[in-house]
């Protein structure tokens, strides 16, 4: 059987070291603005990919973090794990770039 996969987004605040503090994840863009706001200090933007087995379990995870007001072409791998912090997960999908672009277009982030 093939994997699932499951994206959302996550709004997460870092304190004054740079260090994920708190995190809010929604199915869409909107829905986290909506309850968030637009960026500001201490808060990041980050696309999340799921990718789980056909066994239920968390196969792997990948960060694609907003940066300059877009989205980079790949979720990397941020654990120590097989492959390192960087690795590449899952190419990022249209449709999260076009969704940003949406959002920015009204107004946020």
């Amino acid at each position: 059987m093939a994997d699932t996969i499951r994206y959302e987004w996550c709004m997460e605040t870092v304190d004054e070291h740079g260090d994920i503090v708190d995190s809010d994840f929604a199915d869409t863009l909107a829905e986290l603005l909506a309850a968030w706001g637009a960026l500001g200090p201490g808060r990041e933007l980050v696309l999340v990919v799921d990718i789980w087995s056909d066994e239920c379990d968390l196969r792997d995870r990948g960060w694609a973090y907003v940066e300059g007001g877009k989205l980079p072409a790949w979720c990397l791998d941020a654990s120590d794990g097989e492959g390192g912090p960087g690795r590449r997960v899952r190419k990022v999908p249209q449709r999260f770039h076009r969704e940003l672009a949406a959002q920015q277009t009204e107004g946020a982030p």
